[in-house]
């Protein structure tokens, strides 16, 4: 049981190590993700309270 932190600690660093820029990649695809998901949303959340005028 003491040995636990210590091994899953290790993967990590090898993990970190192996897939640095896979990761970064990933974080970079979600956080990109989520920001064209909001605008969608704000977009069509102010489309919807204002009457179609102008795009």
């Amino acid at each position: 049981m003491t040995l636990q932190p210590f091994l899953l600690s290790r993967r990590q660093g090898l993990w970190m190590l192996k897939g640095t820029w896979w990761v970064s990649l990933m974080d970079k695809a979600l956080d990109l993700g989520l920001l064209l998901f909001l605008s969608n949303l704000g977009r069509n959340l102010r489309l919807r309270r204002q009457p179609k005028t102008s795009s």
